[in-house]
């Protein structure tokens, strides 16, 4: 019994407690039948020994079997069980799942710590809720917040841009007005023949070449021919720094309109302004593109305004885009 009891306080092997407690229950059992067989030899000394001993054996093996058979079943309902399912929940928990319960079988020390589990699985699975709920809703409040400020800076950005767009409409306004007042002033001069009234012409469509930011300007005049109708051209022309003039072309003085897309001539003799890409408006006349494209620079696009007296088409004002194929707005018109 003292080495069994030494044994099972100082090994070093893990040992359940179960089987500390059923080895202890076993040791104890055999020191009480030990000191009470004792007493029964001391106080009954006319006994045989032998018969005694017999008696001793019989019930140190008959309490010996009793006890390995009741006390595992004893120790499995009273102790084993219950810190199963209190570690199976400790398990479950460590898993992350707060909702765990542990059954409470006695109200002893296992079941007042079983108690306590569930009462702190209980108070972490609130305190988890409560975190959530905390940030569900500053979660809800960030997102709310981000789409204020969203829309707060897409609000700026269209401002910005309506802002740049009104200062880049200000800044062409302001352009044109001032090549418009320095063209009117060169036309107020007076010119004493043919040649001086040409040169006015090409000073005066200069000043527009900055401000319409095109490559070149020019004016046509119409006219009839005998042998091929009416006609159309060039008086006057200005160019900008690289780009070529095509006033000195002797084809360019006299252009019949049959060639001309029909379209052209319909609806500058309505009033009304003409032009775009060279694409669209010649998309007709492949002979046209095809010299439009060969020209250096390219051709890109065209703007024709015509030019009326007292109700007669006298011809039209044009613009010639060698930097980009763009299509005139009713302001820049």
């Amino acid at each position: 019994a003292a080495i069994m009891l030494v044994y099972l306080s100082h090994t070093s092997e893990p040992t359940s407690i179960s089987a500390r407690l059923i080895g202890i229950s076993l040791v104890a059992v055999l020191l009480i039948l030990g000191l009470a067989s004792v007493l029964f030899i001391l106080n009954t000394p006319d006994l045989e020994v032998h018969s005694t001993v017999e008696i001793f054996i019989f019930l140190v093996l008959l309490s010996s079997t009793i006890i390995l058979i009741a006390f595992p079943l004893f120790f499995r309902f009273t102790l084993l069980d219950p810190l199963n399912r209190l570690l199976d929940g400790v398990k479950a928990t460590n898993q992350g799942n707060l909702d765990v319960q542990v059954k409470v079988q006695y109200e002893d020390e296992v079941g007042f710590l079983t108690h306590s589990f569930n009462r702190m699985v209980e108070s972490l699975s609130e305190a988890t809720r409560n975190l959530k709920d905390e940030s569900m809703i500053l979660e809800k409040e960030v997102t709310e917040r981000t789409a204020e400020l969203q829309e707060s800076n897409e609000q700026l950005i269209r401002e910005n841009m309506e802002r740049k767009r009104a200062q880049e409409r200000i800044d062409r306004q302001l352009r044109y007005q001032q090549a418009l007042a320095q063209c009117s002033q060169l036309l107020l001069q007076t010119p004493h023949d043919h040649e001086e009234r040409i040169e006015v012409l090409n000073a005066a469509l200069a000043q527009l070449i900055p401000a319409a930011q095109v490559g070149r300007a020019y004016i046509f005049h119409n006219f009839n021919d005998p042998d091929q109708g009416e006609c159309f051209g060039i008086l006057a022309e200005a160019c900008a720094a690289g780009v070529p003039a095509h006033l000195p072309n002797p084809e360019n003085r006299k252009v019949p309109w049959s060639n001309f897309p029909e379209k052209i001539y319909n609806t500058l003799a309505s009033k009304q302004s003409f032009g775009g890409p060279v694409e669209h408006v010649f998309a007709d006349v492949p002979f046209f593109l095809e010299e439009f494209h060969s020209q250096e620079p390219p051709l890109l696009s065209v703007q024709f305004i015509p030019i009326f007296f007292e109700h007669h088409w006298w011809g039209f004002i044009g613009f010639d885009d060698v930097i980009q194929a763009r299509s005139w707005s009713d302001e820049d018109i």
